[in-house]
């Protein structure tokens, strides 16, 4: 800095020296001066200016490396403070509950670091009902799972006050069932749920099953996916749903952000929608 500095004023005193022994006169060579001044001055106060910016921009980087390294030394020492205590644990009943605890931990957080976690069966409705309340633009779903399973696990008949809740606040909802003629009393099933989702204004489609497992470039999106039944949440979060594939019922989910994953998803709806579009102009009357 130090030596912007005393370049810049070399440069002035030089200018000066020159409007000096130049024959012009007097008025005209103060004024010039001025303006030169003004001009130098400028040039170092934008040059300090441009300095603070990338110090600062260097401090909120520190400050950002220091918090992270801060909760890794605290996670670190929590786990290693964990593991001691089983350690020093006498009886082996304890260590073995104890340790498979912390493990369990461990793997979540391995989880977590790859921006997905593990939902059990009995607390997807959960996890659902926190997705859908708490969207705010719109839910885009396929949906595998019959109106019994439905009735397995939810408190709310399918699920249809926390939806129609959403609706309220301007949250657009597609849904997409998907039914398998082969499984006794699926097609049933999700028709009963259609007629239920369309009485609270979702928008839902209908589709047999074999239009994914038929369908190469369907099958393998499916395949990346681990499912065909997916709830897209605001374009930022996702729900992939594992369900038994010979009765339609949930099994586990894996709730994710990863981009990667919602794109390949939401690629997957939108060519669903298209194709349905497509089948409708192509067959008005079917």
């Amino acid at each position: 800095m130090e030596s912007i500095l005393v370049l810049v004023v070399s440069i002035l005193g030089g200018v000066i020296s020159f409007l000096v022994e130049l024959g012009i006169e007097k008025e005209y060579k103060a004024s010039l001066l001025k303006k030169l001044s003004f001009f130098f001055i400028g040039s170092i106060l934008s040059g300090l200016g441009t300095m603070t910016v990338f110090l600062t921009s260097d401090l909120q980087k520190l400050e950002s490396d220091m918090v992270k390294i801060d909760k890794y030394i605290v996670s670190t020492n929590t786990y290693s403070a964990a593991q001691q205590s089983i350690d020093n644990a006498n009886d082996p009943i304890v260590k073995l509950f104890f340790q498979e605890r912390l493990f369990e931990l461990e793997k979540s957080l391995r989880e977590v670091s790859n921006q997905e976690i593990f939902v059990a069966r009995n607390e997807i409705l959960n996890t659902w009902e926190k997705l859908i309340k708490n969207s705010t633009k719109s839910v885009f779903a396929t949906n595998l799972v019959s109106q019994d399973d439905w009735k397995f696990v939810s408190r709310d008949n399918a699920g249809l006050k926390v939806q129609e809740e959403a609706i309220k606040r301007g949250v657009k909802i597609t849904r997409i069932n998907f039914y398998d003629e082969s499984v006794t009393g699926h097609k049933e099933g999700l028709e009963s749920l259609r007629k239920l989702q369309e009485a609270i204004k979702i928008n839902v489609y209908k589709l047999p099953i074999s239009w994914i497992d038929n369908n190469e470039t369907y099958n393998k999106t499916k395949q990346r996916l681990g499912t065909a039944d997916i709830v897209i949440v605001d374009d930022e979060i996702l729900l992939l749903t594992v369900v038994n594939p010979k009765t339609y019922k949930m099994e586990w989910a894996t709730l994710t952000y990863n981009q990667e994953k919602i794109l390949t998803a939401k690629n997957l709806f939108q060519k669903l929608l298209n194709d349905l579009e497509y089948e409708k102009r192509r067959k008005p009357n079917g």
